[in-house]
């Protein structure tokens, strides 16, 4: 089973999503029924890509962050 993340991890998860740390905090205090981590609502897909973003070098983590920056914007380009 996997720990709460780190700070580290937070940090970087907020850059690509682009909200604050504290939004990240506030929502999973909250709480959710339907969380990605519950494993009867994870998909393969989910897993694949959280197990490999961990085994991913720094350097490696920051690229993925800045893509995925880039696909969220461009996805939301194209829904206006």
């Amino acid at each position: 089973m996997r720990g709460i993340p780190n700070f580290k991890i937070l940090k970087r998860l907020a850059e690509a999503y682009g909200v604050p740390v504290a939004k990240l905090i506030e929502v999973a205090e909250k709480g959710s029924e339907e969380s990605v981590t519950d494993p009867a609502n994870s998909s393969p897909e989910i897993e694949f890509v959280s197990r490999g973003y961990e085994k991913l070098s720094d350097a490696r983590k920051k690229q993925l962050n800045e893509f995925l920056k880039f696909l969220m914007q461009q996805e939301n380009k194209e829904k206006k």
